[in-house]
């Protein structure tokens, strides 16, 4: 009998994402405080020419809605990388109310769509596998092939006058702007494809660099404030008595390999 035919094997493939989040927001919750590769503001982030994926953060410290790593900037297990994608995601609701000095003050319009659709345009994208640069494309041309797209606007016309946070009588409502931005079509088969098979060895480090232009850091620096990332501000009501509620904005980036990871078979496999 052939002796190749008589090893067992070990491993066995299995369809796996693997993904790591950036986020800018002006409040974190929990072990979220310490992650030192994330930002209370849009000029801290801009502060950087580059920033790393799958190098500070596990699914213990930021949870499995950011990540699935469960060690920092080795792989879990040994992996087969089919194809990236890069996500830039804003707040779908785009009246952002702006806060200066712990009050709202005026509504932003301009900042989230930025994030979404303009903020990749001028951003790249490497993969590292040990000391090797095994891939580099600009950031647009790494689709995620998921997220939410479409959206609408609507203008309040009214006459009723209502009374915004800040005491100020307005004449009438802001209009209503929800709309979401998916990098390119959101079908999984619109990512990037290597055009071969990455193999990654267990415990071998990995980290996808992000780089950002000057001219993109710029603008965001030009658009933070002193609160950070302007907080979006949800009405309740619909007269003068109208109160509101403000919740942090949160702005992420979000980069993903699918692929196959390669673990000890189960038990039942042995029986």
């Amino acid at each position: 009998m052939n002796e190749a035919l008589q090893k067992p094997v070990l491993n066995v493939a299995e369809s796996w994402p693997i993904y790591d989040t950036i986020c800018v927001c002006n409040t974190f919750y929990g072990s979220e405080s310490v992650e030192s590769g994330w930002f209370t503001s849009f000029n801290t982030f801009a502060d950087k020419e580059t920033h790393s994926f799958f190098k500070s953060r596990t699914e213990g410290n930021i949870g499995l809605q950011y990540t699935n790593k469960q060690s920092l900037d080795t792989m879990d297990f040994a992996f087969e990388a089919y194809s990236a994608g890069l996500s830039f995601f804003a707040p779908g609701i785009r009246n952002l109310g702006k806060i200066n000095s712990g009050a709202w003050d005026t509504l932003d319009t301009g900042s989230a769509h930025w994030w979404e659709a303009e903020l990749p345009r001028h951003c790249a994208i490497q993969l590292k596998v040990q000391q090797d640069i095994v891939a580099e494309l600009p950031a647009m041309m790494a689709s995620p092939g998921y997220g939410p797209q479409g959206g609408g606007a609507s203008q309040e016309h009214e006459e009723i006058n209502y009374v915004g946070p800040n005491g100020v009588v307005n004449p009438q409502m802001p209009a209503t702007m929800n709309w979401a931005m998916t990098q390119g079509v959101p079908s999984i088969s619109n990512r990037w494809r290597f055009p071969k098979k990455i193999k990654i060895p267990r415990t071998s480090t990995i980290e996808a660099i992000l780089h950002v232009s000057d001219y993109a850091r710029g603008v965001l620096a030009a658009i933070n404030d002193s609160s950070g990332p302007h907080n979006y501000v949800l009405p309740a009501g619909i007269d003068q008595g109208q109160t509101w509620t403000e919740y942090p904005a949160r702005y992420g980036i979000q980069f993903s390999l699918i692929g196959k990871r390669l673990v000890q078979q189960r038990a039942q496999y042995h029986s």
